[in-house]
């Protein structure tokens, strides 16, 4: 039974929130939510310094950006090397992003490689994907393309 039908047995209360909330229970809901932390005002609500974010400790060298390299309205975690254009993206840690290399909206999760000369628009990848030189690979704001890592399966 659901709370709904057992409001004769419980007390219940209610609390108005609001603040930031997103439900997380899609593809595109998961792509919006990441996409909204590069709001400012979104950003800093979520990640205040009153109220910090506890979580276990990945120390990593900090991110090396070449002379070559753009970074935009991104969030680029500790351990990456970035020697490409990075526009509206979420990059997480030990990412390696190749020179001439163009990413506007895109997920890249952690350990990942997007090689040179290519051009990624609307893309998720999952950990340790390697993309290789010379891919143009768009999705959609509505149907973001997602890559996900080759699984070795063995009897």
């Amino acid at each position: 039974t659901g709370i709904y039908t057992s409001l004769d047995i419980y007390k219940v209360g209610t609390y108005e929130f609001k603040g930031y909330l997103s439900c997380v229970n899609s593809l595109e809901r998961y792509f919006d939510t990441n996409m909204d932390f590069l709001n400012p005002k979104i950003n800093a609500e979520l990640f205040s310094q009153t109220r910090p974010i506890m979580t276990k400790s990945k120390d990593e060298a900090p991110t090396k950006y070449t002379k070559n390299s753009k970074v935009i309205n991104s969030i680029v975690a500790n351990g990456s090397i970035i020697d490409g254009h990075v526009e509206n993206c979420v990059i997480s840690r030990r990412v390696k992003i190749g020179a001439n290399t163009v990413l506007k909206n895109c997920i890249i999760l952690q350990a990942s490689d997007v090689g040179d000369d290519s051009q990624l628009s609307y893309v998720i990848t999952d950990k340790n994907v390697t993309i290789e030189g010379g891919k143009d690979l768009k999705g959609d704001p509505e149907y973001p393309l997602v890559i996900l890592k080759k699984k070795n399966f063995q009897n």
